[in-house]
């Protein structure tokens, strides 16, 4: 106020002219410190004040018909400052301050515009109007303190009246417990004691807010809303009890009849009078419940203090929420505990197993069901309060022990095996199992029993019949996997021996020509083993599948029958086609199959016989059966060698002997034929000789015998291209060297799946031949992505592996292998099947035209 002090002396002075008047250039100085006064009054910076004041001295250094016009617009610059302040804070006395700063430029810019004296206007009109606007200071200021004293009591009453409304809160919360009547209970207490106008609580369920309680006219003013009210809709969220629910936090709008969010709802706020309102989210369980809506009479009705109060008002209301329904878990809790009780003394009393709740310190049984009571032999009454080693029937003393000893170990015991003693009887195999419970307030064991003791041995049988199996199967996955290896080596050594031959015939001795014949037999005769070692894995696995039909039998006892003769000339052995006068004759059976085990049998005929020996092949017919007799005149068999004929490997003590052999065909040969739907048979006497009779479902009519297929001549050297994607080195220069014979054909070879794929794309070969086991990636993935890719997609791919198992190749051919080639590889057949998919490969091309003549 010191500023205005000093103007106020300096305008009375200069009104007075003592001790003399003032120089021109500071006559505006008195009104200027009274501006500054009031701009500080207002609560303004000093930038502000600056930009009030400097405008008017800059003026007033200017030629007097300018600075004249100084202290109007001084006044104008400080009326309109006070109006807008007026504006902002209404019933302050900003407003007075505005009218006397407005009159007074009123009359300085009339009496700077008659064109008066100077020293006229400062004395008659400067100074009276400066003193004027200086004696308007101190009223504003005794009227806003008048109306912060009247506020700070009109907000003590606030505050009076919402304590009394928090204190009957808690009150209602401690005396209510359901839900609808304390919110009921809340809102009337809001609008009584807190002296709200209205007061509703809005419940969210999902999407929907629902109406739960109100107080005061609430229908009228919420008249337009939906009850429930969807959230989802745009009008709801844009407004604020929306907000709360989703915000979770308070929400003020402390003058709601101006509030341009109001929009919709504004003329209910102008018909009922409303001017704030306040919305305060509660809480249940950790998420948004609701919201409690009050509205009140008074702009700017909620301010922070009172804000504050509510907000404690909200947070009782939370935790009430969270005690309610905690009482109501409890009680619910109760129920199903003595629900549960009930149920369980009904399970227990009906349950099919024997069952008893014993006390763990005194082991004394206080319940039994009638299971148990029949198993012991005693009634319930004979049974309650009894130690369990007083009872008919009990456990061992070393299993009484170990039953206890886990039970102090683990808590329970699950599953373990006891045998129960009955007096003279058989002890039982029993499964116990027992639980720790409280039963009438007391620690107890239920105990159940089971008698198992059929089922424990028919486990022992099964256990053992599962380690024979898990055997039998490891030593089938064993074979599988040492097949595949022996094929790879002996793929190279069939191929180059058969390569030998056909390149360097003319050049080798027939000494040399016969070692060659007998590597290449040898390797054929290993394959043959392989072959068989591989048929019983599969068999023992149950992968091999056989495909019966009806055939007619002779033929295949005539190829039989040659094929077998070269053996039988090499150790003087005679083959007697005793069939020669049957009449056709028609079996059930699967062609390739039939047609090995025959050669087994006349193999074995003719390898076990002795020289100038004889083999006798013959036929029964019977209704239903055909009977295949191969009878030798050789080293036969005693009968402790007969029983264990069909053990596969086992070769009845001649493995020592000069003889070649495995001890697997005639396994083999039984399991295949049962595969079949017939059976072996066989008859031995040592040193006189072996009849072995195969049974075979007879069918009618007889089938035809297939046509013998013509000689092939060789196939006509094809063009084009053949990628073979193979990593092993030796087999690729295999295949390379059988192709070379073919000058237009183009051989190419990757050493992995990845650039195989590559290459595959780039060269668009006629032929792809693709080995499964790859380094990177393996066959199957390669032959994947080749047809999966648009560019590759139409490519011939033949897969060639050593493995031969049926779910592979099942695999390949489902994955779009046209072919599927196991090594080793015969190379006749490799060349005529190789011709013949690049002719194809050519014929299907578009716009092809033919390759041979």
């Amino acid at each position: 106020m010191l500023p205005a002090a000093a103007g106020s002396a300096l305008a009375a002075a200069t009104t007075l002219g003592w001790p003399m008047p003032l120089p021109t250039e500071f006559v505006l100085l008195p009104r200027a410190l009274i501006a500054w006064a009031i701009a500080d009054y207002l609560g303004q910076r000093s930038a502000t004040k600056a930009a009030l004041i400097g405008p008017a001295l800059i003026l007033a250094l200017t030629p007097a018909a300018f600075a004249r016009w100084a202290a109007p617009c001084l006044d104008a610059s400080l009326g309109v400052l006070c109006a807008v302040q007026a504006w902002r804070e209404r019933g302050s006395g900003h407003a007075l301050l505005a009218a006397a700063a407005l009159s007074s430029a009123g009359w300085l810019g009339f009496a700077a515009g008659s064109g008066a004296d100077a020293a006229l206007i400062q004395g008659t009109a400067l100074g009276p109007a400066t003193l004027a606007l200086a004696m308007a200071l101190p009223a504003a200021l005794l009227l806003r303190e008048d109306r912060r004293s009247s506020s700070a009591h009109a907000l003590m009453q606030r505050m009076a009246h919402f304590y009394d409304a928090l204190s009957r809160t808690n009150q209602a919360i401690t005396r209510i417990k359901d839900r609808p009547r304390l919110f009921e209970a809340i809102c009337q207490i809001c609008v009584e004691a807190g002296h709200a106008r209205v007061a509703c609580v809005y419940v969210l369920d999902g999407v929907f807010a629902h109406r739960s309680a109100t107080a005061g006219p609430a229908a009228e003013i919420l008249a337009g809303i939906p009850q429930p009210w969807d959230t989802s809709e745009p009008r709801a969220q844009g407004s604020y009890t929306v907000q709360a629910l989703r915000g979770g936090r308070p929400i003020t709008s402390n003058d709601y009849q101006n509030d341009p969010r109001a929009a919709p709802w504004r003329d209910q706020a102008v018909a009922h009078g409303v001017h704030a309102f306040a919305w305060l989210p509660f809480h249940r369980r950790g998420g948004v419940d609701g919201v409690l809506m009050l509205a009140a009479g008074h702009t700017g009705f909620f301010d922070e203090p009172l804000m504050q109060l509510l907000d404690k008002l909200v947070g009782d209301i939370s935790l009430a929420l969270d005690a309610i329904d905690r009482e109501h878990e409890r009680e619910l809790a109760q129920r199903e505990v003595q629900a549960g009780l009930e149920r369980f003394q009904l399970l227990f009393n009906a349950a099919p197993v024997s069952s008893t709740i014993l006390s763990i310190a005194q082991r004394r049984v206080l319940a039994a069901n009638d299971t148990c009571c029949a198993a012991i032999g005693m009634t319930r009454e004979q049974m309650l309060g009894r130690q369990t080693v007083e009872l008919a029937a009990r456990l061992s003393d070393e299993d009484r022990e170990a039953f206890y000893s886990e039970l102090q170990s683990h808590g329970r015991v699950r599953n373990r095996m006891m045998r129960v003693h009955r007096g003279d009887a058989r002890p039982t195999h029993e499964l116990f199992n027992a639980e720790p419970i409280d039963y009438m307030g007391e620690a107890c064991l239920l105990v159940m029993s089971l008698d198992i003791t059929d089922l424990h041995e028919a486990q022992q049988v099964r256990e053992a019949l599962a380690r024979a199996e898990s055997a039998s199967r490891a030593k089938t996955e064993f074979l599988s996997r040492m097949s595949h290896e022996l094929r790879t080596p002996l793929n190279a050594v069939l191929g180059f021996a058969e390569l030998l031959r056909q390149g360097a015939q003319q050049r080798l001795t027939p000494q040399e020509l016969t070692q060659l014949d007998l590597l290449q037999q040898a390797g054929w005769h290993l394959l043959t083993l392989i072959n068989d070692v591989l048929d019983v894995s599969r068999i023992e696995a149950g992968h091999l599948a056989v495909q019966a039909e009806p055939l007619a039998l002779l033929p295949v006892l005539d190829e039989a029958m040659q094929m077998t003769r070269g053996a039988a000339d090499g150790r003087a052995v005679s083959l007697v086609a005793g069939y020669g006068e049957c009449a056709p004759v028609g079996v059930r059976a699967d062609p390739t199959r039939l047609r090995q085990v025959v050669l087994n049998l006349l193999s074995n005929a003719v390898k076990y016989n002795r020289p100038g020996g004889v083999v006798n092949v013959s036929l029964r017919v019977e209704t239903e059966w055909v009977h295949l007799l191969v009878e030798d005149t050789g080293l036969g068999m005693t009968q402790d060698q007969l029983s264990h004929l069909y053990e596969p490997f086992n070769r009845l003590g001649r493995e020592r002997g000069a003889i070649e052999g495995t001890g697997i065909g005639l396994a083999l040969t039984r399991q295949l034929l049962r595969l079949m739907q017939g059976d072996i048979g066989v008859d031995s006497r040592l040193g006189v000789g072996t009849r072995v009779s195969v049974s075979l479902p007879r069918v009618e009519p007889v089938p035809r015998a297939p046509e013998r297929p013509l000689p092939q001549a060789a196939p006509v050297a094809p063009r084009g291209t053949v990628l073979y994607v193979e990593d092993n080195d030796v087999n690729a220069l295999l295949v390379e060297q059988i192709l070379a014979r073919w000058a237009d054909l183009r051989f190419v070879r990757a050493h992995d799946g990845a650039s195989g794929f590559e290459l595959a794309r780039s060269l668009q070969p006629d032929l792809l031949l693709l080995d499964m086991q790859l380094p990177d990636i393996d066959g199957l993935e390669v032959l994947r992505r080749v047809k999966a890719d648009a560019s590759t997609c139409r490519l011939r791919v033949v897969a060639l592996s050593a493995s031969a198992m049926p779910e592979e190749v099942a695999r390949a051919r489902e994955l779009g292998a046209d072919e599927y080639w196991t090594k080793p590889l015969a190379v006749d057949r490799f060349l005529a099947d190789v011709a013949r998919l690049m002719d194809e490969a050519a014929a299907n091309a578009p716009g092809a035209l033919p390759v041979h003549p």
